[in-house]
């Protein structure tokens, strides 16, 4: 009898990534908010409107992942004696075991398998957020060529934390507004093209990393390889964009 093993998506998981995004994005907008008020003393007026635009930004991004974990909780995993599968609503995608070269698997602080990376020639699949994954990596581990080469890393920071997101998303909020201002207050026209020097080289390397990388599909599914090209596609718009700036710039200064 030909070997099964079927894995479903924990909901446990689900709800911890809802709760996390929830709590980034709340933290994001409480620090956005205040540290306009607190630093750039920005007038009530102007402050209700600007938070009212980035709360519907915020909405739209909450509901666009909400969709998102409700397509990823129907993943399934397959495992048998000859493959491993991943089924999603539109479409699967299938790896031989003996077309496996490389196994490398992430822990959590807490020993735990945050995720399988499965390597071939030709694809990589990376799988998350799965019930018992631990059987799962130790029946794969058992069934592929011993030749297969199998390493593991482990996180250095617990991102389960409650802590970890609302920490993360008041950092970052209170630091985009902070360098904003900088900006504008030690406004230099060197200083000023260096800065968008940087953006500009990591604008285009994110666009790269989303197109050629493929991150959210390679972990989510083939559904999602649109996503990537269009989060790719932003990065290098901006990228472009950024690039008018330089050369306007410096065009003004001739």
């Amino acid at each position: 009898m030909e070997f099964l093993q079927k894995h479903t998506i924990s909901e446990l998981e689900i709800n911890r990534r809802r709760k996390a995004f929830f709590s980034l994005i709340l933290s994001l907008f409480i620090s956005v908010s205040l540290t306009l008020k607190l630093v750039l003393d920005m007038p009530t007026s102007l402050l209700f409107l600007s938070m009212t635009v980035f709360a519907f930004v915020l909405l739209v991004g909450w509901l666009l992942m909400q969709k998102a974990f409700h397509l990823f909780g129907k993943i399934v995993i397959v495992l048998t004696d000859e493959y491993i599968e991943r089924k999603t609503v539109k479409g699967n995608e299938k790896i031989y075991l003996t077309d496996i070269f490389a196994i490398s698997i992430k822990k959590t602080v807490k020993k735990k398998i945050r995720e399988i990376k499965i390597m071939t020639k030709k694809k990589v699949l990376y799988l998350n957020g799965l019930v018992n994954m631990d059987n799962l990596y130790q029946s794969l581990e058992k069934m592929v060529s011993p030749e297969v080469k199998v390493t593991q890393r482990q996180e250095s920071i617990d991102f389960d934390s409650k802590y970890f997101y609302p920490i993360l998303g008041l950092l970052v909020g209170s630091g985009i507004i902070w360098l904003i201002n900088l900006i504008i207050s030690s406004y230099h026209q060197s200083y000023f093209r260096i800065l968008l020097l940087s953006f500009m080289v990591c604008s285009l390397a994110l666009g790269g990393y989303f197109v050629f990388t493929k991150p959210i599909s390679k972990s989510h599914g083939l559904r999602f390889r649109k996503v990537d090209i269009a989060i790719g596609i932003i990065f290098i718009i901006l990228w472009m964009g950024l690039l008018y700036l330089i050369f306007y710039s410096s065009a003004g200064t001739l």
